[in-house]
């Protein structure tokens, strides 16, 4: 599975960047893929199930030692996007979104040190490929881009523990392993 190209970070310049891209389909297999990115640059790939990761570049010693202390954590986020998937499967009722029976959620974190050195976090959640909601970790606003975001907002936003998640791992995690990748 391909990851959709809005998931790709792009980030200003001076400023470093780590992102993790995740795809879950619930019925599918595999049924969930992680990708990482340093400045935009792939760096691994990871399916779920084959608990095989895939390096794909020069960071091949710091990015080993980064993705294993990743795992653990990434693994339980996809673990909830997968349940988070579930309940927006059931919410759609719409028969062109649900035709082929396969629903795949996008979700990409991104998180950058800018050159003053502040750290900036944040989400981007898409159905089917299409980018459709954004999180801002820092300020915890969420911003609907197309309208299945709205099903997608009403999902994660009421869910506290889901919300607490995505900041945890976006400005607490991320900023401490992009340290430690680079």
């Amino acid at each position: 599975v391909l990851v959709p190209s809005f998931l790709c970070s792009q980030t200003p310049s001076g400023a470093i960047s780590l992102g993790y891209d995740f795809t879950v389909t619930a019925n599918g297999q595999p049924w969930c893929e992680i990708q990482g990115q340093v400045n935009g640059n792939t760096f691994l790939h990871y399916t779920c199930g084959s608990q095989e990761v895939k390096l794909l570049s020069v960071l091949d010693v710091n990015a080993t030692r980064a993705w294993n202390q990743q795992r653990d954590t990434l693994q339980y986020l996809v673990e909830e996007l997968k349940k988070t998937l579930l309940d927006i499967k059931a919410e759609i009722t719409a028969p062109s979104i649900l035709g082929t029976g396969l629903l795949s959620l996008q979700s990409s974190m991104m998180c950058e040190q800018e050159s003053n050195g502040r750290t900036r976090a944040s989400w981007e959640f898409g159905l089917d490929g299409q980018i459709s909601l954004r999180f801002d970790s820092k300020n915890r606003n969420w911003k609907v881009l197309h309208a299945e975001g709205r099903v997608l907002k009403k999902t994660l936003a009421r869910d506290r523990s889901m919300t607490d998640l995505l900041v945890r791992t976006s400005l607490g995690d991320c900023r401490k392993w992009l340290k430690e990748v680079l």
